[in-house]
């Protein structure tokens, strides 16, 4: 499937309080871009190796509006599924995305 794509996904969250009830989108290809009046940033994921079922991500800050977060991520600690302590793993097969309140 990746080459019927051009190797291209997009995957945006919806808001963590979700008040408006608003979802998440996928999109793919040349469709995988989004616009509005927010910044999206775009950052090379890594695909596991197998069978492309999950993307890994170093995370390295987070940003709620205009306010950065500056959450400290473990600097060099490994964990012993990704590596790096600030590697997140984005599956793109799943139903609900979101990030822990804590």
């Amino acid at each position: 499937i990746g080459s019927s794509i051009d190797d291209k996904f997009a995957y945006c969250l919806p808001p963590y309080s979700n008040e408006n009830n608003s979802t998440g989108q996928l999109k793919f290809g040349e469709d995988a871009e989004f616009s509005g009046t927010k910044a999206v940033r775009e950052m090379p994921m890594a695909s596991d190796g197998g069978e492309g079922s999950f993307y890994v991500l170093i995370l390295t800050n987070i940003s709620v509006g205009n306010s950065r977060l500056n959450i400290q991520f473990g600097g060099a600690q490994t964990t012993a599924l990704l590596g790096d302590a600030r590697s997140i793993i984005i599956v793109s097969g799943t139903s609900l995305t979101f990030l822990a309140k804590d």
